[in-house]
């Protein structure tokens, strides 16, 4: 993961990440979501696919949005 200026989504290697702070992973540890408050983004990596790699699932240029990341548990 680099840290640069500016949002990118992409492969590994491509994705770009301003300020990324708070993280969790998914119960069958496939996703990784990080907060990416530089970018004012919720941003999503899949470790399993490199061809998807990054994606952004929620946010927009515009500051203000309060995104929060709980912990996930899998179901009993």
């Amino acid at each position: 993961m680099r840290v640069h200026a500016g949002h990118v989504d992409g492969k590994r290697g491509e994705a770009r990440f301003q300020g990324p702070e708070g993280l969790a992973v998914d119960p069958q540890g496939r996703y990784i979501y990080v907060t990416d408050t530089g970018n004012h983004r919720l941003r999503r990596i899949d470790s399993l696919d490199d061809t998807v790699g990054v994606t952004t699932i929620a946010g927009s240029t515009e500051s203000g949005l309060a995104v929060s990341l709980c912990s996930f548990r899998s179901a009993p």
